[in-house]
């Protein structure tokens, strides 16, 4: 073969590797180059407090492209999604910010840090390859923030959901917020079982490799605000997995609030963000929002179907489930359908009474529950914006 043509193959070859080696940080671009900005609706201030902007954006990992199902699909390149990317990360100006499904974390984090803000990325586990980012701004003459003084990473598989409600119950009693006797720890569960059996219980129905993460950011002008985020299980089926896991989280950050040795921040707001994987009707956001005993029933009827062991579960413990449910599924189906499973043993799982008691721990420890932003905001619109505020594009 020509020796020049051989070069010049060569030179090829070498200039479309190096295309696609992977995503380089993006110059800094004009706003609105690379990606349509998003258009805010403003609300009326407070008549007191400072304000604070935040967001929260699931960035689809790289990782995670599934590009068999848009085979067309150029856009979902990393060459192609970087640069929106990056621009998106860091176009409105936020003061702190939760994402999720995060990779090609050297990148996105030197774009962070030439921008002001400072971060904590978390992964969870050594194989997986992306996870959950909260980031703040560091550097700023108005509102800025410290690195935080204390954090937790909550593992969702190995969580035991029992053990932390009687830990936060603890807590609660010792700060005196909680003053009533001690509940009964069972509550739905098999009042033969010792109190330790119970407590082990990790009450999962299926292992997801999902996490949390929970930062205490001291502000740099006094006090500080307790930031969580978290990625549930995607999967449509598994409803009953999702308000597991919400439920843990709901008293890990109050157990993070109440510990003794975190006295400093027990005053401190909490907010939570990030990608629940639901709707405002499903069991998840009525346990959250305070309405899990208002709506017992229904949720009884929609967790039914889905409060079962996946063999996943099994499999960790070195058993095989037995008498699973077979399942035909076409390409693509995977989220229409629950897998191999059985049904759980008595007491296997969290009764509704008790998903129902893990909920009722408001963001300061109290009696309580958590408030959507969504909705107070809403509260917040003038009269001309709130018919516009679910406004559906065409």
């Amino acid at each position: 073969m020509d020796p020049e043509l051989i070069a010049r193959k060569r030179a090829e070859r070498a200039a479309r590797k190096a295309r696609n080696a992977g995503p380089q940080t993006a110059a800094k671009a004009a706003p609105g180059e690379n990606i349509r900005l998003r258009e805010w609706v403003p609300v009326r201030d407070a008549p007191e407090g400072q304000r604070l902007r935040i967001v929260s954006w699931n960035m689809l990992a790289q990782s995670l492209v599934r590009r068999e199902l848009f085979p067309g699909s150029d856009c979902l390149k990393s060459k192609d999604r970087f640069p929106g990317l990056q621009e998106e990360l860091v176009a409105y100006d936020w003061d702190i910010g939760c994402f999720q499904e995060v990779d090609c974390i050297e990148e996105h984090g030197a774009m962070l840090r030439d921008h002001g803000y400072n971060f904590i990325y978390e992964c969870g586990y050594d194989n997986k390859r992306h996870g959950l980012l909260i980031a703040w701004r560091s550097k700023s003459s108005s509102l800025s923030f410290s690195d935080p003084i204390y954090r937790r990473v909550v593992h969702y598989d190995d969580a035991r959901p029992l053990e932390i409600w009687e830990k936060t119950r603890a807590y609660r009693r010792e700060t005196s917020l909680l003053r009533d006797e001690m509940t009964d720890l069972v509550c739905g569960q098999d009042a033969s079982s010792s109190k330790e059996e119970i407590l082990a219980n990790k009450c999962v129905s299926r292992l997801t490799r999902n996490i949390a993460l929970i930062v205490a950011l001291p502000c740099q002008s006094g006090g500080g605000v307790i930031v969580a985020t978290t990625h549930l299980f995607w999967h449509p089926r598994y409803e009953y997995e999702r308000a597991r896991q919400a439920a843990i989280l709901v008293q890990e950050i109050s157990a993070f609030r109440l510990d003794p040795s975190h006295s400093e921040i027990v005053d401190w707001p909490v907010v939570l963000a990030g990608d629940f994987n639901d709707q405002p009707h499903s069991p998840t956001y009525t346990f959250l929002t305070g309405n899990g005993a208002k709506y017992q029933s229904e949720i009884e009827r929609d967790l039914e179907d889905s409060m079962v062991v996946h063999t996943s579960v099994d499999e960790l413990n070195g058993m095989r489930t037995a008498n699973f449910a077979k399942t035909i599924l076409e390409p693509g189906d995977d989220d229409r359908a629950l897998g191999r499973y059985r049904t759980p043993a008595p007491n296997e799982l969290l009764s509704i009474p008790k998903l129902i008691s893990m909920f009722d721990v408001g963001p300061c420890g109290k009696s309580g529950c958590l408030r959507s932003a969504y909705g107070y905001a809403h509260t917040l619109l003038s009269s001309d914006e709130s018919g516009t505020y679910f406004r559906v594009s065409h």
